[in-house]
């Protein structure tokens, strides 16, 4: 009898008060489990990650290709554009064609020799061998047809580098790119860039606006020195270097006009007495647009473009500090991402 009752002792449920305390605690995780999860939003995180990533990569671009990049908002849209630039083609003329003739060119992309009257290569170059313009008192240039690659189209940005070796200083047009973007030298050793940018008329038709004008100082260019000429727009401003010193800057936010024809080497009006060589054009070919989802939205007030440095800093010119960009979601709550002056996302 003992051991029967001992037995149905041992096979009882709980008691009321231990079901209470078990779905007391049970209720307390389920509340803390439904907390975490209604604030996790995928679509929210998504949104927030894409603006870092597109910011990231524009950072990371500035640094390995050692020039500016650009992330333009638009606000109403909700739409970003990575902007950067990418070498297009590169001319250091180390073939001796012997005469006028191909200079082969990067990409498969050849200059043309007019009006040389001899061999055109000198071996004293600034990398190897240059085109020496020093030929009598004809006006001998080279031309390259851009229009073979749409990647050498300047249109929406270029950096154009070139390195001069004047004999004597004399004013001459030494590149001009389509009659958009020319560089001269001047007689006192100066230098002169300009391009002509797309505008709209009174009509709202697009027209060819007056040039855009960058001029150094005198001595910018000695006599028998080579120099690296960088001239480079990037629809903020137009900036004129030397060996990578800055010497001129000018603002100007419009995409440039239609090319009216090819690159030319040298001035077809009067000879440029000197040397050239390591021509490298860049374009803006890397131009890839996001876009926000549907229920979210740029905050008013979020600055149009963010610009890295080539270094992937923060262009201090048109950031004076770190830089927010306020996501606003159709819930009506809100999160933002920062970019520091080091150039780094949070």
């Amino acid at each position: 009898m003992t051991d029967r009752s001992n037995h149905s002792s041992s096979l009882r449920g709980f008691t009321l008060l231990e079901l209470m305390l078990v779905m007391g605690i049970i209720g307390i995780l389920a509340g803390v489990g439904l907390g975490m999860f209604a604030s996790f939003d995928p679509g929210r995180r998504a949104a927030v990650g894409l603006v870092q990533n597109v910011l990231r990569q524009a950072q990371q671009t500035a640094v390995a290709r050692r020039a500016p990049s650009v992330v333009r908002i638009d606000v109403a849209t909700g739409a970003l554009v990575a902007e950067a630039l990418s070498v297009a083609g590169t001319w250091h003329f180390e073939s001796t064609p012997g005469g006028a003739g191909p200079l082969a060119g990067g990409r498969g992309i050849d200059a043309v020799a007019l009006e040389f009257p001899r061999d055109i290569v000198t071996r004293d170059g600034y990398t190897g061998s240059a085109v020496d313009f020093e030929l009598g008192d004809r006006r001998p240039r080279l031309t390259i047809d851009l229009t073979e690659d749409p990647l050498l189209n300047p249109r929406r940005g270029f950096s154009l580098d070139v390195a001069l070796r004047p004999a004597k200083l004399e004013a001459a047009r030494v590149v001009d790119i389509g009659g958009i973007v020319q560089l001269d030298v001047r007689s006192d050793g100066g230098l002169d860039g300009r391009i002509v940018t797309r505008r709209l008329d009174e009509l709202g038709r697009e027209v060819n606006g007056p040039p855009v004008a960058v001029r150094s100082g005198s001595g910018a260019l000695r006599v028998g020195r080579w120099t690296l000429v960088t001239l480079r727009y990037d629809r903020r401003e137009l900036t004129l270097l030397a060996d990578g010193v800055p010497l001129a800057r000018r603002g100007e936010e419009r995409e440039l006009w239609n090319l009216g024809g090819p690159m030319t080497l040298g001035d077809a009006q009067k000879r440029w007495a000197g040397a050239l060589d390591q021509v490298v054009l860049a374009t803006v070919t890397a131009a890839d647009e996001y876009q926000l989802p549907p229920s979210v939205t740029f905050a008013p007030g979020t600055p149009g473009m963010i610009r890295f440095l080539a270094g992937g800093t923060l262009d201090p010119g048109l950031h004076a500090g770190p830089v927010t960009i306020q996501l606003q979601f159709d819930d009506g709550a809100t999160d933002q991402v920062l970019v520091n002056l080091f150039g780094t996302i949070e």
